[in-house]
């Protein structure tokens, strides 16, 4: 039995992360909208919904290079040595979430863009102290390549050694002070470094370097909103089918795939709902919408269960993310998820046979080459002593128990 203080910390925890959640939405509303994206009124926005596909037809999983990645116009390299200069938040727009990161212009290709760079603080020493550890450097690479070698849309998420050109002593720490939306979470994750805030140190600008980052460059469409009401939830993409036999099972392996990563903050930001090309915008409506996962770099671990012990999300944890089973009732087919407090995907969602044997036909096509590259492009071994051979061991085992050798009846 749990002592009381511990339920009651639990559940104070769990009240942090829906406030937290709340006020990081009500930011995230502001948003500025690119000139392609699409304002949709409310019911527009959820015709379009009822009217998306989650999967691209691609079916060629297996001529899928997991080392290097999607096609870009970045350096070639499974992890490049690139240089870029810092970009100052707008404050009308800054970077949204809760991990390190900022923007950054890189050259590319003789002209300028401007990318987000995510990265790992305890990979960085100020005044001789590491920060935090950042796993979602690790878990946006596996999550972001797996997406996009089965065929569905993803961003790409580049693995590099960054040097940051103008850069203030602690990025992210900048980031939150400059856009005044530090709060208490910002305090409870422990990535701001408390002791540079209001402090003429932060601000001083040198080359910074950061051995382990990524790079984020968004999936190339334009994105769909209404009102503020950013992405989707996995109520909403199951209440809005135009084609439910069709978007049922495409949708139902959305899910599975999400199930089986433990794509486990999932509220409905963390997801995005966009026209596949500039062409398909006729008269306003987009005539080709998508769905798909935008941010699920807290994923591959036990993700919230605190009845187990983890009363933070558990990310990128090979021992406990193995252990945790895809199904919830196998019979039923009910796929679970341990999704955080303010998630829009918690618990269990029932699915189809069709889609599990959907899923598990295109996970049978990668090769052991291409696994061992998944975890080998994410620098699987600049985490821990786990190795990347026992990652990829650890990911065949579960394709094999959940989805190759468990059927369910519906």
């Amino acid at each position: 039995m749990r002592s009381l203080s511990s339920m009651l910390f639990i559940f104070s925890l769990s009240g942090l992360f829906l406030s937290a959640g709340c006020k990081h939405a009500a930011s995230l509303n502001s948003t500025l909208m690119g000139k392609d994206d699409l304002d949709l009124s409310v019911n527009d926005r959820l015709a379009t919904i009822a009217a998306a596909d989650t999967w691209l037809g691609d079916e060629a999983v297996s001529s899928k290079n997991l080392l290097l990645g999607p096609d870009s116009k970045l350096p070639k390299a499974a992890e490049a040595e690139l240089s870029c200069d810092f970009v100052e938040p707008d404050p009308l727009d800054p970077p949204g979430g809760r991990t390190p990161k900022f923007e950054c212009a890189f050259d590319v290709g003789g002209k300028k863009k401007v990318y987000k760079v995510k990265y790992d603080p305890a990979s960085v020493l100020i005044d001789g102290k590491a920060g935090s550890r950042n796993l979602e450097v690790w878990g946006e690479v596996l999550s972001t390549r797996l997406l996009w070698s089965l065929g569905f849309p993803a961003d790409r998420i580049y693995p590099a050694r960054i040097t940051c050109r103008n850069c203030p002593l602690e990025p992210w720490t900048y980031v939150r002070q400059e856009s005044k939306l530090l709060d208490a979470q910002d305090r409870l994750l422990g990535f701001i470094r408390n002791e540079l805030l209001g402090s003429p140190r932060l601000s001083e600008r040198a080359d910074r370097r950061f051995p382990l980052a990524v790079i984020e460059i968004k999936y190339d469409a334009p994105k769909i909103e209404s009102a503020g009401l950013k992405g989707w939830s996995w109520q909403e993409i199951y209440q809005n089918m135009k084609a439910p036999e069709q978007q049922g099972l495409q949708r139902d392996a959305l899910t599975i795939l999400a199930a089986f990563m433990n794509h486990m903050d999932n509220k409905a930001e963390q997801q995005r709902l966009i026209c596949a090309s500039k062409e398909a915008i006729v008269a306003g409506q987009c005539s080709k919408p998508l769905l798909m996962i935008q941010d699920a770099g807290s994923s591959f671990g036990n993700g919230w269960a605190p009845f187990q012990g983890d009363v933070r999300l558990n990310k990128v944890d090979l021992v406990k993310w193995t252990k945790l089973s895809l199904w919830a009732d196998a019979k039923n087919c009910e796929v679970k998820l341990n999704g955080a407090p303010n998630a829009s995907f918690r618990n269990k969602l029932q699915v189809s046979e069709a889609a599990r044997a959907f899923v598990a036909r295109l996970m049978s096509q990668l090769s052991d080459a291409q696994i061992l590259d998944l975890f080998r492009s994410a620098r699987m071994q600049a985490l821990s002593s786990v190795s990347n051979e026992e990652w990829a061991a650890g990911f065949k085992a579960k394709v094999q128990r959940d989805l190759l050798e468990t059927r369910c009846p519906l």
